[in-house]
């Protein structure tokens, strides 16, 4: 822990949204290469029901089928469900998951409905869950 020099309120911060009784989603974002993937990786030590997927810039269906594959790890049953955004994450709310999606930018690029299938399930489908969505990017800027 001695490498997260002053991020305790962070920390603190992301642990907190795990045992709400409510739906929950939090935006890491800042700079490259300033340990917010570590960040959340430190704030889920415990928790053995977590679905963290990094992104990459590839298909979409390599995306969803990686994502199938990690999160089958800890939700066996997801593997039954049809490999859309959607319909795989009503399955996660349902099973109020914590879903880390790391480099969320890159599964926008392939899928730019991403971000208002997500609000529309926090908006709209999620009264009744506790899941929690952690989102990470890197803030753009300005050169």
């Amino acid at each position: 822990m001695a490498s997260f020099v002053n991020r305790t309120a962070e920390l603190d911060r992301l642990t907190t949204c795990y045992p709400s009784p409510d739906r929950q989603l939090a935006i890491v974002y800042g700079r490259r290469r300033l340990g917010k993937t570590e960040l959340v990786k430190q704030s889920l030590t415990e928790q053995s029901d977590a679905v963290v997927y990094q992104g990459r810039q590839t298909t979409q269906a390599l995306q969803l089928a990686q994502f199938v594959d990690r999160a089958a790890a800890v939700y066996p049953g997801i593997e039954d469900i049809r490999a859309a955004w959607e319909p795989l994450f009503r399955y996660l709310i349902d099973a109020d998951a914590i879903v880390v999606l790391d480099e969320f930018p890159y599964l926008v690029e392939q899928d730019a409905s991403l971000p208002s299938v997500l609000q529309a399930l926090l908006d709209y489908e999620m009264d009744d869950s506790a899941a929690t969505f952690v989102l990470i990017r890197d803030r753009q800027v300005d050169r």
